[in-house]
């Protein structure tokens, strides 16, 4: 039988297997039990000096994406700082790490990073509304929070480790 040559596949493996294409009108499923791991987002922190106190202080982030892994990062004496989350769809996941700067620990004895809400609500880890938590760090503690959005404009704690005061 002879070969189509007017055959173009919409998904396939690049040559060499470094990545898969979707072409165009291509579509890619999931089967119970896939998942695809959302590449991670550093955020760096501007942080500014407190009078000349030699401390940080954050200045407002807003989430930039629903879905990922997002990693604080700034300078490692930042005291404190805020963090927004905003409005979101159904099936956002995401994961919030307080990290440190660029060698991995804030050397504050405690450095705090407040999330607080605009245009949403979120439920705490006992499914209680809250109106925003602190996510606490120091040299010896780097805490996340996941969250996920199961009903629209709603954020769920559904796991945490670390200093998280809600």
């Amino acid at each position: 039988m002879a070969q189509d040559e007017t055959y173009q596949t919409k998904v396939y493996q690049e040559q060499g297997g470094e990545a898969l294409v979707f072409g165009s009108g291509g579509l890619g499923r999931i089967e119970s039990g896939g998942a695809i791991i959302p590449v991670r987002q550093v955020i760096g922190l501007n942080s500014v000096s407190d009078a000349g106190a030699g401390v940080g202080v954050l200045s407002v982030v807003n989430l930039p994406f629903s879905t990922g892994i997002v990693i604080f990062s700034a300078e490692s004496n930042l005291i404190n700082g805020s963090f927004w989350l905003t409005s979101v769809s159904r099936g956002a996941d995401i994961y919030l790490i307080a990290r440190g700067d660029i060698t991995g620990t804030f050397t504050n004895y405690s450095t705090i990073i407040e999330v607080s809400l605009s245009g949403c609500t979120l439920l705490g880890s006992e499914g209680r509304a809250i109106l925003s938590f602190e996510m606490h760090t120091s040299g010896a503690s780097d805490p996340w929070v996941q969250l996920k959005c199961f009903t629209d404009d709603v954020w769920s704690i559904v796991a945490q480790n670390g200093d998280i005061n809600e």
